[in-house]
């Protein structure tokens, strides 16, 4: 899993925070026991492959391609969000839309998600969006009848790494514009399956609307490649594929990089170390040597979560589905716990 915020810290932490290098140094450190670390795009992959010589960029797959698909005729914009995160920038939707809304008269912005009616009516007012251009669904369980008559997607969260928003309008023949964020090159082709623009930059936001609103030809072309692209890219028996050929890279090796020495501990002379991970240690000297039959097996899955702990079990359930069931034989699953 890749978090922007994450490498940006990195990057501007020396002299910032006392400390923070050395806690972000020590968390690679932690990564680096593992036979292997995977992310889910290429950007993230390249980002923790400057620490970590053991990664691999494995995507997260979609189990089906949609069985309706979009009619792009009308002139709605549809958005999947949630106004009660910040980070999904709803207040840049919302500049963006009412710079199209005096270019395409018939233009409609629809959002489905959690809904805030003051949020909303504050939107409203300091956009001056017309409130009869605008629907609010709230939440739904069948999402997929708002793609139907969808001529483009809109994104404007500011931290995402593979959002699945952008996979589903994909699959429904509908092109995506948003902003240009670490990762999601790998699921829009800028210019073919839709368009990436910088980030905050409303205005050329608001022009890819037009364009893909006023040519509707245009818009189902690009709808049309962004279904096969993702059909094909994001496939499940591609990303099973992935997965087996990562465990048997690890089968082969022991792990995926070179280094099998013990990781040097950093000078972490104030701080001692809580119980858990004086086991750890252990644990992970023991396997790196094959020491200990009953440490299988090889693969772990390290899940950082914070605030979606209720999320965690159907996570789990997730990485060990009926149509992977050959990897099952394969390895076994332990559970520990662990403090977030």
């Amino acid at each position: 899993m890749h978090y922007p915020l994450f490498q940006a810290a990195l990057g501007h932490g020396a002299g910032h925070v006392p400390g923070q290098d050395l806690w972000f140094h020590a968390r690679y450190a932690f990564y680096a026991k593992f036979c292997a670390v995977t992310v889910l795009t290429e950007e993230g992959r390249q980002s923790f492959a400057r620490h970590l010589d053991n990664v691999r960029k494995i995507a997260k797959p979609v189990e089906t391609l949609a069985q309706s698909q979009a009619t792009p005729q009308g002139m709605t914009v549809l958005d999947v969000s949630h106004f009660g995160k910040p980070t999904k920038r709803l207040d840049l939707l919302h500049q963006s839309f009412a710079q199209v809304q005096p270019l395409v008269p018939g233009a409609r912005l629809v959002i489905v998600g959690d809904y805030n009616w003051l949020h909303d009516h504050y939107l409203q007012r300091t956009t001056a969006i017309d409130p009869k251009r605008l629907s609010c669904a709230g939440r739904s369980r069948n999402v997929a009848d708002y793609y139907a008559p969808t001529a483009v997607f809109a994104l404007t969260s500011e931290i995402k790494g593979q959002p699945m928003v952008l996979l589903e309008a994909a699959l429904h023949g509908v092109p995506q514009v948003a902003f240009d964020l670490p990762g999601l090159s790998d699921q829009v082709i800028d210019g073919e399956t839709g368009y990436l623009v910088p980030f905050g930059d409303t205005e050329s936001l608001a022009v890819r609307l037009c364009e893909l609103l006023q040519n509707p030809t245009r818009a189902r072309a690009m709808g049309r490649a962004a279904r096969d692209f993702v059909g094909q890219a994001f496939a499940v028996d591609k990303i099973v594929q992935d997965w087996r050929d990562l465990i048997d890279e690890i089968d082969a090796k022991g792990r995926l990089s070179t280094i099998r020495e013990p990781i040097p501990d950093l000078p972490l002379k104030t701080a001692a170390k809580p119980p858990h991970d004086a086991f750890w240690d252990g644990y992970w000297q023991k396997a790196l040597r094959h020491a200990d039959s009953e440490l299988d097996p090889k693969i772990s899955f390290l899940v950082p979560v914070h605030g979606t702990e209720n999320l965690l079990g159907r996570c789990l359930d997730s990485i060990r589905p009926t149509s992977v069931g050959a990897l099952q034989s394969r390895s076994s699953t332990r559970t520990v716990p662990s403090t977030v």
